[in-house]
């Protein structure tokens, strides 16, 4: 019996932990936002376009941000891999109990988006010199494509896509490992299938003038028509 009611007791205690990280780390973003609300308002009176590169890991983002920072037009900054963690937490607050909590607690869908949207920006422009138009590699943010494409109406998004067997080969070879992700081959191969089927499907159903996906081989191959194609768009 004591045994019982030390697991529920244990049980109890991780989720409370767990609420508690993310409220912390939701305050922390809206602290955030609200303390350089003046200076992001003085930012926003300059119109900026803002370009997000993500995919499979491994699949040639890099390389797509390395060509866009060539360009003098474009400024793109380096990973920052908090984007996708937070992106991830803001999935975990639209759901469940968290969700019904911050409702509770006047903190609704439109202000969490805001104050998400204004800290992404705020990472994107902070980490170069100012540029017309600013550009954030994060592969895995490309999870939430579409919740991204929602805050950021006016962004474009390139989705990089690599030949499932050099993925998996370059993640081995490099030692990579992704989070929740298998460690046997084969099931890593389903895995990166599963995965690009959504990025694309996401990636068509925010439509063709915000959202290109484009292969890595022809990229190295045919890097000038490549990246032609995509300026026009």
């Amino acid at each position: 019996m004591r045994m019982i009611v030390r697991k529920s007791t244990k049980i109890a205690l991780r989720r409370t932990s767990s609420l508690y990280v993310i409220l912390l780390l939701f305050f922390i973003v809206l602290f955030y936002f609200f303390i350089t609300k003046r200076a992001m308002s003085s930012l926003s009176d300059k119109p900026r376009q803002i370009i997000f590169i993500g995919g499979y890991p491994r699949s040639g983002t890099t390389l797509m941000r390395v060509l866009l920072d060539v360009h003098p037009m474009i400024r793109c900054g380096p990973e920052t891999r908090v984007i996708p963690k937070l992106l991830n937490l803001r999935g975990q607050w639209g759901t469940g109990k968290e969700s019904e909590r911050l409702k509770a607690a006047g903190l609704y869908p439109d202000v969490i988006d805001s104050a998400v949207r204004s800290f992404i920006l705020s990472l994107i422009i902070n980490a170069g010199e100012t540029s017309p138009v600013l550009c954030n590699k994060d592969p895995l943010s490309f999870i939430h494509l579409e919740y991204m494409a929602k805050i950021f109406p006016d962004a474009k998004f390139i989705h990089m896509v690599r030949d499932g067997r050099a993925v998996i080969n370059s993640l081995v070879k490099r030692n990579v490992t992704i989070r929740g992700a298998p460690k046997e081959i084969d099931d890593r191969f389903l895995a990166w299938e599963i995965r690009v089927s959504q990025f694309i499907e996401a990636c068509n159903a925010i439509g063709s003038t915000r959202c290109m996906t484009i292969k890595y081989e022809s990229l190295v191959l045919q890097p000038t028509e490549v990246l032609q194609t995509l300026f026009n768009i």
